[in-house]
């Protein structure tokens, strides 16, 4: 996440930028984020731009939240190793 962070608008503008680098750093997640933060901060008027930085965190905490129940999911079904069964006694 952190090379991310670096390939974004967070230290420069994108239009410095070299023409693929730029193009990826106005396509992620990191971009529109830190526009609308900077935007908000510095008190000028927030374009459309927050509604893709919330968007984004939206789509993020959901796709975070899925693979978080299934990981979940699958730990709970299996055994673990530590845990042995005990046979069980006829009745």
């Amino acid at each position: 996440m952190f090379a991310v962070a670096l390939i974004s608008s967070a230290f420069i503008p994108t239009e410095t930028m070299p023409g693929p680098v730029r193009a990826f750093a106005e396509h992620q997640p990191v971009t529109p984020i830190v526009n609308t933060i900077r935007d908000l901060l510095a008190q000028q008027p927030v374009a459309s731009e927050i509604w893709i930085a919330l968007a984004w965190c939206t789509g993020l905490l959901i796709a975070a939240y899925l693979l978080a129940q299934l990981s979940y999911r699958r730990r709970v079904s299996q055994p673990s190793p530590r845990r042995r069964r005990r046979p069980s006694c006829p009745p």
